[in-house]
């Protein structure tokens, strides 16, 4: 499957708020060297890119024999339409939530993997009498539609001082980006955008009311997934794909790592973030464990997810967790990941 953008085309797509702060986001399209072709679902997310691009820079999928280009989507629905179509083998990075009701509804979708514990988001306003969640109370928050990964964690949020969707305003705006520069012009009284701006408040005028990952540690936003179709007819493919991302997430948690998170985000974002903000997410990532837990995907993360989503609405009842999740290829990409270490 050869439909990865070229760096050169991607540097196109600007991203909002962090779009404003770093430019041109250029993703790495195809590399070129023998092994079997795979072709990766990416979201437009800063983090994303630059896991993205580190992946290239370290050459873990040619470890594997693979030979990746990654297709970038703008959205969930657009990564289900992806992997039905056959443009993309897997998603590996991406808000799940919307996955759960597309399986109850008769999706042929699997999780076949988890992605990095919680949300690497931070709540933000630019209102001095916004300090804590509880504030929020009567207050506009931007968010995305129903279902989307920041509408649901925004609840879930809110529920943990005792609010929810009633005692808010809702405004659907978009993704992160959209939102974070909706929340810096005082369009909406608060809302979600990437770590990097906690770092730099004076300069977007910002504080930082919580941070999803600590707020939330039950929430597990992230997950790779894939089709049961492509499971069936690239299952080899897709172990190798997970170890290498295995491989990838122990070289942010364990290796060293710093230097070359920094030159992978100075090349994401352009140039235009100084490599001492650059410096403090990886050290955020780090003290937080964010891809330390492994590639298994546990049942009491899903079923927690499931839980909210019924009380949303958005799902009629508990899947069993077969249904969902089939926990075989993270095992064997853990065991392939072991075994192939240096």
């Amino acid at each position: 499957m050869n439909n990865g953008l070229n760096r050169r085309n991607f540097n196109g797509l600007l991203l909002g708020a962090s779009a404003a702060a770093v430019g041109g986001i250029a993703l790495p399209g195809r590399a070129r060297a023998a092994g079997d072709d795979v072709s990766i679902a990416t979201t437009a997310g800063l983090t994303v890119v630059t896991m993205t691009q580190l992946m290239m820079d370290q050459g873990f999928l040619g470890e594997f024999d693979l030979v990746p280009s990654f297709i970038p989507v703008k959205d969930g629905s657009k990564v289900i339409a992806s992997l039905y179509s056959g443009e993309s083998d897997i998603c590996v990075y991406s808000g799940f939530p919307q996955i759960l009701p597309a399986i109850e509804k008769g999706a042929d979708l699997k999780i076949v993997a988890m992605a990095g514990k919680g949300s690497m988001s931070v709540l933000y306003s630019g209102r001095d009498d916004i300090r804590t969640l509880a504030d929020l109370k009567g207050k506009t928050i931007g968010a995305g539609s129903t279902g989307s990964n920041v509408n649901m964690y925004m609840t879930a949020l809110l529920r943990t001082v005792g609010l929810d969707e009633k005692d808010v305003i809702f405004v659907n705006i978009g993704g992160n980006t959209e939102i974070f520069r909706a929340v810096t012009a005082g369009v909406v009284d608060a809302g979600v955008g990437e770590v990097m701006f906690m770092y730099e408040p004076d300069k977007w005028k910002v504080h930082a009311v919580a941070e999803v990952l600590k707020a939330l540690p039950e929430y597990t936003g992230q997950a790779s997934y894939t089709s049961g179709n492509i499971i069936g007819s690239r299952r080899d493919v897709l172990v190798r794909t997970l170890a290498a991302y295995r491989r990838l997430y122990r070289f942010m948690q364990q290796g060293d790592s710093e230097q070359a998170w920094i030159d992978a985000r100075k090349t994401a974002t352009s140039g235009k973030e100084s490599p001492e903000i650059a410096s403090l997410q990886w050290k955020y990532i780090r003290d937080n464990n964010v891809f330390g837990e492994g590639l298994p995907m546990d049942q009491a993360r899903v079923d927690w997810m499931q839980d909210l989503n019924i009380s949303l609405g958005i799902q009629k009842g508990v899947m069993p967790f077969d249904q969902i999740v089939d926990p075989s290829l993270a095992a064997d990409a853990e065991a392939l990941e072991r075994k192939t270490r240096a």
